[in-house]
């Protein structure tokens, strides 16, 4: 796991290497994280995954925040016309 909030026992992996068959995707790689995320869930962790392009995003943020009961205000830009 990337990140852990360990007392709410939520954790966020970035799949890496997802359009390049990279270790998360191949093989050995993806039975692994099978393995992993089933141990987590069997101890009662809850997982968010993200590609790297998403990790920094609103949606990302929100969806962390909603997971960990967290109110949020988001700002938007708004462009002139």
């Amino acid at each position: 796991m990337d990140w852990a909030w360990p007392e709410e026992k939520l954790c966020l992996e970035v799949e890496g290497g997802v359009w390049i068959h990279g270790g998360h995707t191949r093989g050995s790689g993806f039975v692994n994280n099978l393995e992993k995320y089933n141990r987590m869930a069997e101890m009662g962790w809850r997982l968010i995954r993200v590609q790297p392009k998403d990790l920094l995003t609103r949606e990302t943020a929100r969806l962390i925040a909603s997971c960990l009961n967290i109110k949020i205000s988001v700002a938007y830009e708004q462009k002139a016309v």
